[in-house]
C-alpha cells in the first residue's frame, strides 16, 4: 500500500459506498485538510483520530 497524506486518505474514504463515511464527516469529525476549506474555527483530527472515529461508526452499524 502506498502511503499518502490525510486528504488522499479522506477523498479516498469518501469515495467509499458506505454512508457512515460521509455521515461522519458531516457530523463535524474530519482531518484538517478538510477543516481548513470550511473555515478557520472548524475542529479536526488527527489521521489517526479520524480513523479511530471512523472504526468507532463503523462498529456501530456492524452490531459490534
Amino acid at each position: 500500500m502506498m502511503p499518502f497524506g490525510s486528504l488522499g486518505l479522506m477523498t479516498s474514504v469518501l469515495m467509499s459506498p458506505d454512508d457512515k463515511v460521509v455521515e461522519t464527516v458531516e457530523a463535524g469529525f474530519m482531518t484538517k485538510d478538510l477543516a481548513i476549506l470550511i473555515g478557520p474555527k472548524q475542529a479536526w483530527l488527527t489521521t489517526s483520530g479520524f480513523l479511530d472515529k471512523l472504526d468507532e461508526n463503523l462498529q456501530k452499524r456492524m452490531g459490534a
